[in-house]
């Protein structure tokens, strides 16, 4: 998962100045799970989390103005 989320980030431009994805492609996720700008390894999170509330909360933020 961890390396899925790494390739997300190079694919979309979210890079910082060594070409290795920035803290900012991980912040909104650790924002919309648990609040807080930063957390543990994004894809453990992730993965720590019941799949089925990953969907929905992602879901529901997709769809916020």
């Amino acid at each position: 998962m961890q390396n899925q989320l790494y390739e997300a980030a190079k694919q979309v431009g979210l890079l910082d100045a060594h070409g290795k994805p920035s803290r900012d492609a991980f912040a909104a996720i650790y924002l919309a799970f648990i609040g807080k700008p930063v957390g543990p390894r994004a894809g453990w999170l992730l993965l720590s989390i019941e799949p089925e509330r990953v969907r929905r909360r992602l879901d529901d933020l997709g769809r916020a103005p």
